[in-house]
């Protein structure tokens, strides 16, 4: 399998703990789902549903969360250069990517851009 990585299924104590730490009830709003779905048909629905499946933060949904999670995700259609996420931007959004070639950078020390991943789906 050469250069492949097994997929983690558990957390470290250590993020565990930090999650744990970091983690408030406080702040708990109630979301509308019905409100905010994006129609999909069985076969969007289904592939997406795959494309997660080995994600941690899908595993422990019941079947209507996971559904719930999957209507209100929206596609985004990118151009060819265009930059889709990058670092200090607010991590509020997840991207999941059905097709094409992606580079991941980040800037080293020196604010030198550093190719660290490419992902292509192909």
């Amino acid at each position: 399998q050469g250069d492949s990585k097994p997929i983690r299924t558990v957390l470290s104590k250590a993020k565990r703990k930090v999650i744990d730490e970091n983690w408030s009830n406080d702040d708990k709003v109630e979301f509308d789902f019905s409100a905010n779905a994006n129609p999909k048909t069985p076969e969007e629905m289904k592939r997406i549903s795959e494309m997660v499946s080995s994600n941690f933060m899908f595993q422990h949904l019941s079947a209507q969360q996971k559904s719930q999670v999957l209507l209100v995700m929206k596609r985004r259609n990118v151009t060819d250069g265009e930059i889709i996420i990058k670092e200090g931007d607010p991590g509020d959004e997840l991207y999941i990517i059905d097709s094409g070639n992606y580079t991941v950078h980040k800037k080293d020390e020196n604010g030198t851009s550093q190719l660290v991943f490419t992902y292509d789906t192909v």
